[in-house]
């Protein structure tokens, strides 16, 4: 990193240090968070594994909560086609995937994990079936959810931070949360049966 910034110094010479200091705190972010994707560690999930497995291309999880367990902040999951039903207790609720991380979970990955993923033709969908949650995320955390089918989240009495039946589809609570490219239907809730927004700037 410091010979990024050296090599910095030498692009930006003849500008004002004021400036440069505008143009640092451009750059600095931008480095940090290619270092940050550098040493990011890679996840796979494909329930057609045997259970549980070890997260690995070759081994994956079975489930998706197993390698949300295992990553830390920053990690990626990628998860092959196939339906996700498994229900959890985390936090006193049920839920499908239980997230306080600040991890990527990308579906639409065909079994051999080729890229790039295409959830149309490799679909992956997280069914609660009626039982629970599919997604609940909470916390100071920015997680990011694409490529996935969310559908059968029933939250009618499953508790919450403040509605104790909203987000039968996804429940995000405090959490700042990119959902993008997923379809949700068919999920049930008194408030907000797709996505409940509970202090959250998703």
């Amino acid at each position: 990193m410091l010979e990024l910034l050296n090599l910095g110094v030498f692009v930006l010479r003849g500008i004002n240090m004021r400036q440069k200091c505008k143009i640092y705190n451009l750059i600095i972010p931008f480095l940090l968070l290619i270092i940050s994707l550098a040493h990011a560690e890679i996840f796979y999930v494909d329930n057609d594994n045997s259970c549980p497995g070890t997260g690995t291309i070759n081994d994956p999880f079975c489930e998706i909560q197993l390698a949300v367990d295992t990553a830390s902040d920053g990690d990626i999951i990628k998860v092959a086609s196939g339906t996700y039903s498994e229900l959890n207790n985390y936090g006193g609720l049920k839920q499908i995937v239980y997230i306080e991380k600040s991890v990527t979970i990308k579906g639409g990955y065909s079994s051999d994990f080729s890229e790039p993923p295409d959830p149309q033709s490799n679909v992956t969908v997280i069914d609660a079936k009626g039982e629970g949650r599919a997604i609940y995320i909470t916390g100071d955390i920015s997680p990011i959810i694409e490529g996935f089918y969310i559908t059968g989240g029933n939250a009618s009495g499953l508790g919450g931070s403040e509605w104790g039946d909203a987000g039968g589809g996804i429940y995000i609570s405090k959490a700042t949360a990119t959902i993008r490219n997923n379809n949700i239907s068919n999920n049930i809730a008194s408030v907000g049966g797709g996505i409940y927004l509970d202090h959250s700037n998703s």
